[in-house]
């Protein structure tokens, strides 16, 4: 498949090579009753058929995708001109109340609209749409009976709030995609993808209001990191940051909550025991020593650890933790140290 359509058109892109073949399974399902004479929908058919079939093998490739889209889109409104024509036309002359199949895919016409035109243009299209379909009808409402016009009137008025609802959805999924994205830019780093310091805060906060006094905290960081900067730039830097936390991610499981406080200094709230916090540290501090950054090389990490304590907030949890590190550090770097009392 092609490589150069956006996220959203491969998005689309996949959909319709699922929904497609079930489209040409129910325009085969015509066919069920032929008699064996080419009547409208069969002709209707036919072309669909052979249609969906050649833009199915377009569109897997990638070919022209957003032509295909458009082109798709105008056929089939001008389908559901003519068969609305057709259906209306046959229940003026033969009298009888039914619409047929006509209704069961129109809404699918008006959500292919929804994602094919974007915005306005895309509303005013489907209303456009809406108007022509309600004029072909009218223009026969005097000789039709009561039980399609009943029928009908059903049919439009549920298309109206189809349309009504698409293209105000679209507003209402910008607007909660927007917050989301501003929520999720409020508690994530954004270099590294982790939790930032908020987030911390908002993790131990929450064990300690859910009185879970059984979690540690991990204060560690990147050992003579100023060193990388100076040498190989802020740049190469930040790759080592965000390597850093991969390497770190991979060790961690469900109870382990990692994030960054800033610069090259790392905090994990971990529900574990003490003890395995402590085997958890030292187990990323080997890791760390032993693999190769790209363009750095080895580096070394310092840990600090320690446990929460009754009447601890997020603050000397932290403090303690920050301390112990401090400690790792005058002790000569790269080794685990837990916070002792003096």
């Amino acid at each position: 498949m092609s490589q150069q359509l956006t996220k959203f058109e491969q998005f689309k892109q996949r959909l319709y090579l699922w929904v497609i073949p079930i489209l040409v399974l129910a325009l085969l399902s015509i066919f069920l009753d032929w008699d064996g004479n080419l009547g409208f929908l069969e002709y209707i058919g036919v072309f669909l058929i052979v249609w969906y079939v050649c833009i199915w093998i377009l569109i897997f490739k990638g070919k022209a995708f957003r032509i295909i889209e458009l082109l798709t889109l105008v056929i089939n409104s001008v389908i559901h001109l003519i068969t609305t024509f057709t259906v209306t036309y046959t229940a003026a002359i033969e009298k009888h109340d039914m619409t047929g199949s006509i209704g069961y895919w129109t809404t699918l016409t008006y959500i292919y609209i929804f994602i094919t035109i974007y915005g306005r243009v895309g509303a005013i299209y489907s209303f456009v749409l809406w108007l022509l379909t309600l004029f072909i009808t009218l223009s026969f409402w005097d000789s039709l009976l009561g039980g399609f016009k009943s029928n009908f009137s059903q049919y439009m008025l549920a298309n109206l709030v189809y349309i009504i609802f698409l293209f105000s959805a679209r507003k209402l999924i910008r607007n909660y995609t927007k917050a989301e994205i501003l929520e999720e830019m409020a508690y994530q780093d954004q270099l590294t993808g982790i939790g930032n310091r908020r987030q911390l805060y908002m993790w131990i906060e929450s064990f300690i209001q859910k009185s879970n006094t059984n979690f540690s905290v991990i204060f560690f960081d990147i050992d003579r990191f100023k060193k990388v900067n100076d040498e190989f730039g802020h740049k190469t830097g930040d790759q080592v940051l965000v390597e850093f936390t991969t390497v770190i991610s991979k060790v961690l499981s469900k109870e382990d909550y990692f994030g960054r406080w800033g610069g090259e200094e790392f905090v994990i709230v971990s529900k574990r025991t003490f003890e395995q916090t402590v085997q958890l540290a030292e187990k990323l501090r080997k890791n760390v020593k032993e693999h190769s950054f790209t363009e750095i090389g080895n580096l070394t990490s310092s840990f600090g650890v320690e446990k929460y304590k009754m009447g601890d907030n997020a603050e000397t949890i932290l403090d303690r933790a920050d301390k112990a590190l401090y400690k790792a550090k005058q002790e000569g770097r790269n080794r685990v140290c837990v916070y002792k009392d003096k």
